[in-house]
């Protein structure tokens, strides 16, 4: 009987050593799983920080090799456009030239763009852009009668062949200077407007000045060879560029062919000596 007790007891005093012991085997599976959980994130944490490690080295030397892909392709763009621009084969007997866009001002093509040189009735585009700002401000009106003097009908060379004392209107004087280049018209509309060519010729290198040109200078108005009378390639372009400003221009330089004293027994047939105005008039029927 006591055995039996004793047993009982026994049992009684084991079962919360066993429980206890269960708990702790319990508690040791789960610490050892927990360690080896942890050791295997910190392995797949490893293994990420070098997968990244690897994609930044590979992301920056994308970039580099992107970035200097760029610089050769810009550096070979510009390389190309400096080409294109400075190719002087495409004007071989040609001093200086310039190529340039009427409304970004971009140079597409130069040669010599700054040099000095005589620019002939090239001169004549300043004395334009003073008469067209002159009727702009309301000092004279197309229809205003301009009297040629002697100095003017006797300037010889490209002319519309005016006579002393001749009257003739603005808007035809500007025929004439802008189809025919003349130097006699040109003259005629210098005195009207400033008084004296020498006074005009004032006027026109202000305008210079005022467009930023530093490789011009103008001792008459019609751009018949002269000492000290030059321009460049550069300035030109600047000056037709600022011409274009004035559309008005355009209805008497984009003309073929008209008349002068139309109504008189001496009428003067006036042709364009622009010959891109030829080839668009006759080749397109662009008139």
């Amino acid at each position: 009987m006591k055995k039996v007790i004793l047993l009982i007891m026994l049992s009684i005093l084991l079962i919360p050593c066993l429980v206890k012991a269960e708990e702790i085997n319990n508690n040791t599976e789960i610490q050892d799983e927990n360690i080896t959980e942890n050791r295997e994130s910190n392995t797949n944490e490893e293994s990420t920080d070098i997968e990244n490690n690897t994609t930044d080295t590979n992301d920056k030397k994308n970039n580099t090799l992107n970035e200097d892909t760029t610089k050769n392709s810009t550096e070979t763009e510009e390389n190309t456009n400096s080409e294109n621009n400075t190719d002087t084969s495409l004007i071989p007997n040609a001093t200086a030239g310039v190529l340039m866009d009427a409304t970004t001002g971009e140079i597409i093509f130069e040669k010599n763009k700054d040099e000095q040189v005589a620019v002939a009735s090239m001169t004549k585009m300043v004395a334009q852009i003073i008469i067209l700002e002159t009727i702009e401000a309301g000092k004279i009106k197309w229809s205003d009668k301009v009297t040629a003097s002697a100095n003017a009908s006797g300037m010889g060379g490209s002319q519309i062949y005016l006579t002393t004392g001749e009257e003739m209107t603005v808007e035809d004087m500007m025929k004439g200077i802008s189809m025919a280049s003349a130097n006699d018209a040109t003259v005629a509309m210098a005195e009207f407007i400033a008084g004296s060519e020498v006074e005009f010729v004032e006027m026109m290198n202000k305008k210079v000045k005022e467009l930023g040109l530093k490789n011009t200078f103008f001792k008459n108005c019609t751009g018949l060879d002269e000492e000290g009378h030059y321009s460049s390639a550069y300035d030109m372009a600047v000056i037709a560029r600022e011409l274009l400003k004035h559309e008005k221009i355009l209805e008497f330089s984009s003309v073929y062919e008209d008349y002068l004293r139309e109504d008189t027994d001496n009428k003067f047939w006036l042709v364009n000596t622009n010959k891109v105005v030829f080839i668009f008039c006759n080749k397109i029927n662009y008139c």
